[in-house]
């Protein structure tokens, strides 16, 4: 058993980031070649290990999963200045499906010395039927083709430390945020964050189902002064009763459905 699992809670960000975000978007930062290769290479040392095909280390393999179980637990909370490019990365896995991620490489984690047994075996396919797969497939590849979830609709909070109480609402594919957000700072001189996103059904409709849930809070050009948490919970709220979100919100579910 783990003693104690720093990533068992995946709450999402509560709180607005720090001003130190006020040169640096926060959710767009970008890693080294180096971490991006340490990345795709415990990928590797963990598809060949589910593979029971070649001898791996089981040092190897719990370093591996604790560094990937770590990016998981980054894209499902949010609690990075580079989650949301991690995100793309990983084909934009949501909270639930982050949670369920770490969760199955824990498993797979605390069963190395038994690889190979029943009990393996059924941790490795309780993992395949996460997204694990898709998720480290599209991390794993230099030149990853842009994939369905990337060009779905989306709903993104937007942070600009200008205003370090107030969101703004973005919408439009998952996959143009990072261009929209560079041609926001080239029109206004100002550097605008990430702090949450939503796939959803339809993205005009979101866009009507959220302003108007946040209407109590909002201030002129678009944006709404609300505490973070209080924000996410409102819009997912709205979000699931209109049937537009994609998926389940993390906030609305039992603690221990985020690793089912």
């Amino acid at each position: 058993m783990i003693a104690y699992d720093p990533y068992k809670s995946m709450r999402p960000l509560k709180d607005y980031p720090y001003e130190a975000y006020c040169d640096a978007p926060y959710g767009f930062l970008v890693r080294s070649n180096e971490e991006i290769v340490e990345i795709r290479t415990d990928i590797g040392y963990i598809m060949k290990a589910l593979g029971d095909e070649e001898a791996v280390n089981d040092r190897h393999l719990s370093k591996a999963i604790n560094n990937l179980r770590r990016v998981f637990w980054l894209i499902g909370t949010a609690e990075s200045g580079d989650w949301f490019t991690l995100a793309t990365m990983f084909a934009l896995p949501s909270a639930i499906e982050c949670g369920a991620v770490v969760h199955g490489l824990g498993e797979i984690r605390q069963l190395g010395p038994e690889r190979g047994s029943p009990r393996w075996q059924a941790a490795v396919a309780r993992l395949r039927q996460t997204v694990w797969s898709e998720c480290a497939s599209r991390a794993s590849s230099v030149t990853a083709a842009s994939s369905e979830a990337l060009s779905k609709d989306g709903v993104a909070f937007l942070w600009c430390a200008d205003d370090p109480l107030v969101i703004q609402i973005q919408t439009g594919p998952l996959q143009d945020i990072p261009d929209l957000m560079a041609e926001r700072r080239l029109s206004t001189g100002r550097v605008f964050g990430i702090l949450a996103y939503w796939p959803v059904i339809d993205g005009d409709a979101a866009a009507v189902a959220i302003r108007d849930e946040l209407s109590s809070f909002a201030l002129a050009n678009d944006r709404f002064q609300v505490l973070l948490h209080a924000g996410r919970l409102k819009v997912e709220r709205r979000l699931t009763k209109e049937s537009l979100l994609v998926g389940q919100s993390p906030l609305l579910v039992d603690r221990n459905d985020l690793y089912r």
